[in-house]
Order: C-alpha cells, then sequence, then structure tokens
C-alpha cells in the first residue's frame, strides 16, 4: 500500500498523510477507556508511522548524493531511533498513559514541519516527468 502511494502521489505526500493518520489516532486513543478500542487504533497508528517513516527515508535517500547515500540513509535512521527514545523517555514522566498518546501525537504532528519546508524529490518529479520541475 504504501509504496504504491509513494510512486502515485510522491513521498512528501506520504509522509503528510501518514502523519494526519497518527496524529488523529493518537488523538482518539486519549479519549478511549477500553482495550479493545485502543488495539485498533494502535495498528491504525502503526501504519501512519509506517508511511512517516518510510517516506522520511526515501526523501532523505534521494535528496543525498548518490555516494553518500548509504551515510545518508544511517544518519536517517538514526534521528529516527533517537527520536523513539525520546518519546520514551518523555513517556517515563507521564503518569496518564492517555496523555502518552497525546504527547506522541504532538511529536509526530511536528515531523510535518520539515516535510513542509522540503520540496519534493526530485526523482519522483523525473518519474512523473516533470523535469523542469525536478531541475529547481
Amino acid at each position: 500500500m504504501g509504496m504504491v502511494l509513494f510512486d502515485k502521489i510522491g513521498r512528501k505526500a506520504t509522509s503528510l498523510i501518514g502523519i494526519a493518520i497518527t496524529v488523529l489516532s493518537s488523538i482518539a486513543t486519549y479519549f478511549v477507556n477500553s482495550y479493545s478500542v485502543m488495539l485498533p487504533l494502535r495498528v491504525v497508528h502503526g501504519v501512519g508511522a509506517f508511511l512517516v517513516v518510510t517516506g522520511v527515508d526515501l526523501l532523505s535517500i534521494e535528496f543525498t548524493p548518490s555516494n553518500l547515500r548509504n551515510l545518508g540513509g544511517i544518519l536517517g535512521d538514526s534521528v529516527w531511533d533517537v527520536g523513539s527514545m525520546l518519546i520514551v523517555g518523555i513517556s517515563y514522566g507521564i503518569e496518564n498513559w492517555h496523555v502518552i498518546f497525546l504527547v506522541q501525537g504532538c511529536i509526530f504532528a511536528a515531523t510535518a514541519l520539515p516535510i513542509l519546508i522540503f520540496p519534493e524529490s526530485p526523482r519522483f518529479l523525473l518519474i512523473k516527468g516533470r523535469e523542469e520541475k525536478a531541475r529547481e
């Protein structure tokens, strides 16, 4: 599903859709009191997180010169790992589990800012035949 979206509408748009899914599922999880409702919301959150992580990884690799792509991929993945540890550290200090999900949604929402600032991947634009836009 994700790869089809990445190739159809772009890395940037798919990543933003993933952010919307994670934020909305985090907000919804804040309001539930039942494990049977929370579990499907967490699965939906995971789908959104997959779209975000994969999209940002694709963007970072496709903006990196070909001789540095391995390093770019490693650095991009490392940032996500550090962010995950940061979320765990922040969550450890929060006693109410409902608030943990709300904080997690806010952190994912903050990842939208750099995605909005960066242009679409030149590689995606070339694949779509928008060569002039890719050169910018």
